[in-house]
């Protein structure tokens, strides 16, 4: 999926909830016992590379620098 769109995991989820849904990543999820909302985590989703090239260069994106 990411290789048809390097935003798949970053983009407004409305924007990509028909790619999401027809997918067979969210039929496995779908399956899954755990009684919850599944989420992931944008450090976990994207590559550094996706990171640096795509998110550092918008001017809404803000983050927090811990020691």
């Amino acid at each position: 999926m990411i290789d048809e769109d390097d935003t798949i995991a970053t983009g407004f989820y409305y924007d990509k909830l028909d790619k999401l849904l027809g997918s067979k990543l969210y039929e496995c999820l779908n399956k899954m016992p755990k009684p919850v909302v599944h989420h992931i985590h944008l450090t976990a989703a994207c590559s550094i590379k996706f990171l640096v090239e795509k998110l550092c260069m918008y001017d809404h994106v803000y983050y927090n620098e811990k020691e």
